[in-house]
């Protein structure tokens, strides 16, 4: 049988346990609250450089023109200033997240299951916003590419590259492909 000393003296650090949690919990609420609209407002500002980025491109994007000219220079250069604006912005803000994400690992249980549900999500976005803006930088890239290429390179007959013919032992019987001498 426990006295009741005994009985106290282990119900005591329960509960001195217990409101320790408890303040421990508060303290890192209060820490996440304040520290997630900062994280929040980075990945937001990210995202809408991103879109700002595509809006520009988007007039490229749907109908690319043939020739460069000084207009067309110019707005090259202000989508990729806008693009390295938005790559700093996303790089900035994934860093702070990353940062908040090894900090969260550290808070008490309910407070620490909140912010890493917060800052992946963040994380999510972040990720939504490099893929797009990858996708951006590669069209840019490839448009460069092709309005660089010669003028005079002639079209390639595709007939006529390696591996253009009928496939060894192809069998039409309904003759859809007619005279194959011609390939």
């Amino acid at each position: 049988d426990l006295t009741l000393q005994q009985s106290v003296d282990i119900e005591l650090p329960k509960t001195k346990s217990k409101k320790e949690n408890r303040a421990q919990e508060e303290a890192d609420t209060k820490e996440f609250q304040g520290a997630l609209p900062a994280s929040k407002e980075l990945a937001n500002a990210a995202e809408n450089a991103t879109e700002t980025v595509s809006l520009m491109a988007s007039p490229l994007i749907a109908g690319p023109p043939d020739g460069v000219d000084s207009i067309l220079e110019g707005a090259f250069e202000d989508i990729e200033a806008a693009a390295a604006d938005a790559q700093g912005k996303i790089t900035e803000a994934r860093k702070d997240v990353t940062n908040k994400l090894q900090a969260a690992k550290k808070y008490a249980q309910k407070t620490r299951r909140s912010a890493l549900n917060e800052y992946s999500a963040l994380q999510k976005k972040l990720n939504e916003a490099q893929r797009k803006l990858n996708l951006l930088k590669d069209f840019m890239r490839g448009f460069h590419a092709r309005l660089e290429a010669p003028a005079d390179s002639s079209p390639v007959e595709v007939t006529k590259e390696l591996g253009a013919q009928t496939p060894i032992g192809f069998w039409d019987p309904a003759g859809f492909r007619g005279n194959t001498d011609e390939m």
